[in-house]
């Protein structure tokens, strides 16, 4: 493989282009689509409704009251399937001992001396998420929809969805507001921080309500504390301790006071998908934004994010893609891009260290 074949990773990063995402359930969840193609929705506009998969409880009542008969369980019963039962309702009795229901559910089946009874489901509202036009209906998952705004995709998310205003962290630090500060500006606002996530910014972030988080790194120790978080949760560059480079964060900081949609999902192995941030941007009413160019090949003059070796994350400029491997400092020889770092150095970078923020 060399530079004339090879088309770097996208990690888009654009300030206006075309959006078009899928806002689906999942499919073990038959859903009501609420919309029709060409239908204009908002940010919270519930756009299907489902009821998720409810378990169920198996009740051994033949062993509970030492049955010898499946039919000896029959005048035992109060209860019949369909009916709706509360916790502790008694299912069947014999004298003082009564077999009662655990949970609040429906009767689902009395057979072979066991009660089943199914929980009560949990009904899903699937917001849409962003404000654009709906341009197809996958009927009983839900949508896909279009719409103009700016993207940024980070490498990392805690699988959660957050709908908030943009806040730039203050120079105080996240965990130093305090109540009145949060009420009036942060208050479920989706924060931007320079620095790398620590504990006490996520306890911070849990305690004052804020809707979501956009940290540049984290170390691997904390995954599970983010996973468990009520907030969402978006990495833009990587594990460790790094800060947020300069471009990303001046993405960021230009979008300040703007309402997003913090989709921090956690794709599964093979996925395309990636935890990203969409912004809305006001546009004219006749402006349309092109679609993002998916198929880029390395070329010079191109603006790349470049993996380093100690896994920081920086920006530059493609000037020359050699056409023969280049031996690097560890020894290996592989083909390679030059590029002059924002901060004015140069170096070679192995094209699978590259990315491309997109066009």
């Amino acid at each position: 493989m060399t530079f004339e074949t090879y088309f770097p990773e996208q990690r888009h990063m654009l300030s206006s282009t075309l959006v078009r995402r899928e806002r689906l359930l999942p499919e073990d969840i038959e859903a009501e689509v609420e919309v029709s193609v060409g239908s204009r929705v908002a940010l919270k506009d519930v756009i299907a409704r489902g009821t998720a998969p409810a378990p169920y409880v198996l009740l051994d009542a033949m062993r509970f009251f030492r049955l010898k008969k499946f039919s000896d369980l029959e005048p035992l019963l109060q209860v019949t399937p369909g009916d709706i039962v509360s916790a502790t309702q008694t299912l069947a009795a014999k004298g003082r001992r009564r077999l009662v229901s655990p949970i609040v559910g429906t009767v689902a089946a009395v057979d072979y001396g066991r009660i089943v009874v199914q929980e009560a489901a949990d009904t899903i509202d699937l917001e849409a998420g962003l404000n654009g036009q709906v341009v197809e209906v996958r009927q009983g998952r839900g949508v896909v929809m279009e719409t103009a705004g700016a993207v940024l995709q980070g490498v990392w998310g805690n699988n959660r969805r957050a709908i908030g205003t943009i806040r730039v962290e203050p120079p105080n630090g996240l965990e130093n507001l305090d109540q009145d500060v949060i009420n009036l500006q942060y208050r479920g606002a989706v924060i931007v921080t320079r620095r790398s996530l620590n504990t006490v910014m996520l306890d911070a972030l849990i305690e004052q309500g804020l809707a979501g988080l956009i940290a540049p790194s984290m170390e691997t120790v904390m995954i599970n504390e983010a996973v468990n978080a009520r907030a969402a949760i978006l990495i833009t560059d990587g594990f460790g301790s790094q800060r947020m480079n300069l471009p990303t964060y001046q993405f960021l900081e230009e979008m300040d006071g703007r309402q997003a949609t913090l989709d921090a999902l956690m794709p599964a192995p093979l996925e395309a998908r990636r935890p990203e941030l969409l912004i809305n941007v006001p546009l004219t009413p006749h402006e349309r934004p092109p679609a993002p160019l998916l198929n880029l090949s390395l070329q010079v003059g191109m603006t790349v994010r470049v993996i380093r070796g100690d896994g920081s994350v920086t920006f530059g400029e493609v000037i020359s893609l050699p056409k023969a491997p280049v031996m690097l400092d560890n020894g290996l020889r592989v083909f390679c891009a030059q590029v002059a770092l924002v901060t004015g150095e140069k170096l070679f970078s192995p094209l699978a260290n590259i990315e491309v923020p997109g066009r």
